[in-house]
């Protein structure tokens, strides 16, 4: 079993300060945008009338930073919002922040920034991020540990509920980890477990075989413990970079390995992995499932970047960016049958309406179980290139995904690939723009959110009155 390529998929390179992003239309780049382009009826494609998110709001960085690729990644819980600036500038350096929002009255405010007290210049603190509840997780691939360049850490931030304040409670790194695993490429948490993804770590003396590190915490959240190491269940190979995404929810985790070979090569799996419970926090991740595309072909690369992967209870949904040169999401849903019996099986395959060559669809999901928003950052606005969309579905209670509206973020500049990381929870939608050129700086960044006051993002229950529907 060969692979076709002995390079790893990675993230396109940050242009240099001042420089505009030099990349073609269609190269997969990584922008977040905006989530549905509910701006106006005119504001995109209107299928079926269906306009369930409204309300556009521009997110931006408020210290003003010059090319910090605001937006780059960005996660909601509820009524909290964390947002990516990998490239930003702090005091003299520029290891990267990240920007915490809070939503009141439908208004989305900046409340604080987020930098790690030890961070290295060119850190890329910032390049993923996760929250759940009163704790943030940001990962920062590119920071040196003892020394040891680009090996990688993911930061842990706590909200004191009483002031608000948000804290760095722990420096997360990799037990073995080496120089160039970039650790921190992707995170996910839930609760009190945190993942952390290192696709570029060799093993056994292959390289980019990847792995997933599990991280516990009992209590507060002040204190974490490492106690997994996840790794390809069924025989690795290199360049496979599994846990290029990671996902979890509740007892479950989902992982991306882009590069791994089913019915062909680097067609992409996700590795599914249950935590076999014998106290409420001691137990042992299992191997549950390997899930591929039905359809899948060589080098889709399914489960690719680090928000290519999202489980919401007994659903998952990943990207493959590349199917068919457009891209496509594929969703998976768990049937219990017993105790001992609970398959995964192929539910949905979710694609655009109006998709191109070079889309990128997939390159960013974000679902509830019941809706989903999928990132297309290199998709067209017409004859504006690489503007990016996002696109919203949702799923009937008998499993049938509908598309319901195209998002595409107010202006018309080119190659701000709206799309390449989104966000649903509650009532709130997100997708990033990290090249966007707000006031004409380059590579900034933005992020816009929408909103709809009586759509819950819940499993099989929408209701979309009041939405326009």
């Amino acid at each position: 079993m060969m692979h076709h390529s002995n390079q790893p998929l990675n993230y396109p390179a940050m242009p240099r300060v001042g420089q505009r992003d030099p990349r073609v239309p269609h190269a997969i780049l990584s922008a977040l945008v905006a989530l549905i382009a509910c701006i106006s009826p005119a504001g995109g494609l209107a299928f079926a009338g269906d306009m369930p998110l409204v309300d556009e709001t521009l997110l931006l960085d408020p210290d003003d930073g010059a090319s910090g690729n605001f937006g780059t990644a960005v996660a909601i819980d509820n009524n909290v919002a964390v947002v990516g600036v990998p490239s930003a500038i702090v005091g003299a350096a520029r290891p990267g922040k990240a920007v915490v929002f809070e939503r009141a009255a439908g208004q989305w405010t900046a409340t604080d920034t987020l930098v790690a007290s030890d961070g290295s210049n060119f850190g890329l603190f910032g390049q993923s991020v996760a929250v759940s509840g009163d704790t943030i997780v940001v990962g920062a691939p590119k920071t040196d540990v003892d020394f040891i360049p680009d090996q990688g850490a993911a930061y842990v931030f706590t909200r004191d509920p009483a002031t608000g304040q948000w804290t760095e409670q722990a420096r997360l790194t990799a037990f073995d980890g080496a120089g160039g695993d970039e650790f921190g490429r992707s995170v996910a948490i839930d609760g009190h477990v945190i993942v952390v993804g290192s696709d570029l770590i060799s093993i056994d003396g292959e390289q980019s075989r990847g792995a997933a590190y599990v991280h516990r915490s009992s209590g507060d959240n002040s204190t974490w413990v490492q106690t997994a190491k996840l790794t390809v269940p069924d025989g690795g190979m290199p360049f496979d970079q599994f846990a290029s995404s990671v996902s979890i929810s509740g007892d479950t985790i989902a992982v991306g390995s882009p590069g791994s070979d089913a019915a062909f090569q680097d067609q992409g799996v996700i590795y599914v992995f249950h935590f076999d419970r014998v106290t409420p926090t001691f137990g042992t991740w299992i191997w549950a499932g390997k899930l591929a595309a039905p359809d899948g072909a060589q080098s889709d690369n399914l489960g690719a970047f680090s928000q290519g992967t999202a489980i919401v209870g007994d659903i998952i949904i990943a990207g493959a960016v590349d199917h068919e040169n457009i891209g496509a999401a594929y969703v998976f849903r768990r049937e219990f049958i017993s105790a001992e019996q609970a398959p995964w099986n192929f539910e949905a395959k979710l694609t655009p309406p109006d998709g191109q060559s070079g889309d990128s669809f997939g390159f960013s999901v974000s679902h509830t179980g019941g809706s989903a928003l999928i990132g297309a950052p290199n998709a067209a606005d017409g004859d504006v290139l690489s503007r990016g969309a996002g696109y919203f579905f949702t799923r009937s209670p008998a499993g049938e995904w509908s598309f319901r509206q195209k998002l595409v973020a107010a202006g018309d500049q080119p190659f701000e690939n709206v799309g390449r990381s989104a966000a649903l929870s509650g009532t709130a939608a997100m997708l990033g723009r990290p090249f966007a050129e707000p006031g004409g700086q380059t590579n900034l960044g933005a992020a816009s959110a929408w909103s709809c006051g009586d759509l819950i993002f819940a499993d099989g229950g929408e209701d979309f009155a009041g939405c326009g529907l």
